[in-house]
């Protein structure tokens, strides 16, 4: 950003501006209404986050013996206490809807030779055959393949490449809309009456870290300077 010498600063109008485009970003993006204008910031080009490198799968009952309580029992017992109940139950809840969505954008998961059924593993501390892989341990890649896909020609999604979102805009304790740095290094005011922060990324804090270089906390920042609660921010997954 210091080599950039922005211009006069312009306004735009959307519906909604989504500061991330990672698997978050992407999924709040694509699942909402038709006619709902998107603005989609992120700070590479489309494609690059954390969710491209993730090699686990995608946990959800869909299987013929398993259902989302099974799941949610799961969950909560390998938790040991530490989950909040609610949040677990809307995220298995979830998930066999989220798994119809990314079929629907043609995420190539795993499938059985022989009956071309989706393959479900049985792994950690699930009770059940649940977890989807595409590409074996390339998931990730894969679902992050799908989603760009649908967002570059979604014609409701504009993508700002190489877009850095620099604070929140606030008015009565409501967030009206953002201030950004284009790839242009032109400034831009994006209105919006919903702003959704989905740039979590923070490994790039510690010296060593296996994310990319865009996982800098300052989407993290950037709430916290807003007022923004956060929670939980000591979970942070060393991987491997």
């Amino acid at each position: 950003m210091a080599n950039r010498t922005p211009s006069a600063i312009d306004v735009r109008t959307f519906d909604v501006v989504v500061i991330g485009a990672g698997v978050a970003g992407l999924a709040f993006s694509l699942a909402l209404p038709e006619g709902w204008r998107v603005a989609l910031l992120t700070k590479g080009v489309l494609g690059e986050s954390n969710t491209r490198y993730a090699q686990g799968g995608i946990s959800a009952a869909i299987g013929p013996d398993d259902s989302t309580r099974l799941h949610e029992d799961d969950t909560l017992l390998a938790g040991a206490g530490l989950c909040d109940p609610a949040a677990v139950r809307a995220l298995v809840d979830g998930a066999p809807a989220a798994v119809d969505r990314l079929l629907a954008i043609g995420t190539k998961f795993d499938r059985s030779l022989q009956t071309g059924e989706i393959l479900l593993g049985r792994e950690a501390a699930h009770s059940r055959h649940r977890v989807l892989h595409a590409g074996g341990d390339a998931t990730g890649a894969e679902v992050e393949r799908a989603m760009v896909e649908a967002a570059r020609t979604h014609p409701d999604i504009d993508v700002f490449d190489h877009a850095y979102a620099l604070d929140l805009i606030v008015q009565g304790g409501q967030a009206v809309g953002i201030l950004a740095e284009l790839g242009s290094g032109e400034r831009s005011v994006m209105a919006a009456p919903w702003v959704v922060v989905a740039a979590g990324g923070a490994g790039q804090l510690w010296a060593v870290t296996s994310n990319p270089k865009g996982a800098t906390a300052d989407g993290l920042a950037m709430a916290l300077r807003a007022g923004v609660a956060v929670a939980d921010l000591e979970f942070v997954q060393f991987h491997p």
